[in-house]
């Protein structure tokens, strides 16, 4: 089975400081504990999975598509739709 896509097409700005707000506290989440522990290899740790974490995020970002591309995408699909492919 193809891997579905998903298309952006409008992101507004309280969009956007929502997840960045949920990146920043994905970033106390994981390095918090550390730090109330006072054990410098969970902080550590813990900077390094929000590293990994940030990383696989931000992956998605080369995915993105202008309001043109997209609708040329979708109208590729729909073409294939009638097309019975």
């Amino acid at each position: 089975m193809a891997k579905p896509n998903i298309i952006i097409i409008r992101e507004t700005v309280r969009e956007s400081i929502v997840t960045d707000t949920y990146s920043l506290l994905m970033a106390f989440a994981m390095v918090m504990p550390g730090y109330f522990l006072d054990i410098e290899a969970l902080q550590w740790l813990g900077t390094i999975l929000f590293m990994v974490w940030l990383l696989s995020a931000g992956s998605n970002i080369k995915h993105r598509k202008t309001i043109a591309e997209a609708r040329a995408y979708l109208d590729e699909l729909e073409q294939k739709e009638r097309n019975g492919n």
